[in-house]
């Protein structure tokens, strides 16, 4: 029987957060339906073998006037050992524009981080759109009937803290899950002694994120998670390169000499990389985990490749392609097709 280490296990729950992204229906029917989705995840998926139930969530956020969820955020619970917890956030929905323009795209402004004790004249500063995705995150709620019911994420950790203080709590999440899950792990270590319990033990593990914040964050954050952070990234997916302007320069020629971008996404790529000029961005993590990636020679348009890349080459390169059911998390639908429009072509 296969078995499965504890990144592949992540990378499987951060995965399963794109369930019901499609769905347009009020913030607790959608929750609901996706809900049923991971549950039958839950049990059925082989890296997650029954051994982890839902403990939290799966709770979700709209922009007031938007169609789609443009947040999702859930726990599970670890069946053999109720001390561990995985707390798992939704990567970018691709078909909400909003979810591209404000939690993706807003990387020219930065914003001071609050929390913690970071040394007065290196103040560690965070993309606007992390910011901001941070502040929903911290206030989801589940709907009623959903587990958590009412209960921020850390008032659901206090809460359980009363029945056991030797908690284990791991944040995951893919593409801006991955930006935003080690914000928000270091967010619980900073506030960890005040609102939770110093014997609570934090990590992370993060795939395919962009750069969250500027060199103090990333020092800032490197001495507070240390080791108990992995950051995950293929060596041809375009979003690791994203904020720090020595890298974004490096996603023109990515795919040389079989694929370069045309002249469109050349004016795009050229647009993200003023917006990270001057900022002093740079990616966190000590020793992250650089998987070699493979030109798929069957997606040779750079836009068709670079989605292939960010989304179904990490479980090609983790040895999971037979393990997560990409094709039903992540449709191509005419949902899709409508917002992408042409861009898919180019």
């Amino acid at each position: 029987m296969k078995t499965f280490n504890r990144n592949q296990i992540m990378l499987a729950l951060s995965y399963m957060a794109y369930y019901g992204f499609t769905m347009d229906e009020s913030e607790r029917r959608n929750a609901e339906t996706i809900q049923q989705f991971f549950n039958e995840a839950l049990d059925n998926w082989t890296p997650l073998n029954g051994q982890w139930q839902l403990a939290w969530g799966p709770a979700v956020f709209s922009l007031p006037g938007t169609k789609y969820d443009d947040a999702l955020m859930y726990v599970v619970q670890n069946t053999l050992d109720s001390s561990q917890y995985v707390i798992a956030i939704r990567g970018t929905n691709p078909i909400s524009i909003p979810n591209w323009i404000i939690w993706d795209f807003q990387a020219k402004e930065l914003k001071a981080w609050p929390y913690g004790n970071p040394h007065p004249l290196k103040m560690p500063m965070l993309s606007e759109s992390s910011a901001f995705g941070l502040i929903i995150l911290q206030g989801l709620r589940p709907e009623e009937g959903i587990p958590g019911y009412k209960h921020t994420i850390l008032e659901f950790f206090k809460q359980e803290l009363q029945n056991n203080n030797n908690l284990s709590i791991c944040t995951t999440g893919h593409s801006l899950g991955g930006a935003l899950a080690p914000v928000l792990a270091l967010w619980l270590k900073d506030v960890q002694d005040a609102q939770l319990d110093k014997k609570v033990q934090i990590s992370c593990v993060a795939f395919a994120g962009p750069t969250p914040g500027n060199n103090a964050f990333a020092e800032y954050f490197n001495q507070r998670m240390g080791g108990d952070f992995t950051r995950i990234a293929n060596s041809l997916d375009i979003v690791p390169y994203a904020w720090q302007t020595s890298s974004l320069r490096k996603t023109f020629t990515l795919y040389f000499p079989l694929i370069l971008p045309t002249p469109p996404l050349a004016v795009l790529l050229k647009h993200l990389l003023n917006k990270s000029k001057h900022k002093d961005y740079l990616q966190i993590g000590i020793e992250p985990l650089i998987l070699n990636g493979e030109i798929k020679l069957l997606a040779l348009p750079y836009l068709v490749q670079a989605i292939y890349q960010h989304v179904q080459g990490y479980a090609q390169l983790m040895d999971m392609q037979d393990d997560i059911p990409i094709e039903e998390l992540l449709p191509f639908s005419d949902k899709l097709k409508e917002v992408l429009g042409h861009l898919i072509y180019l």
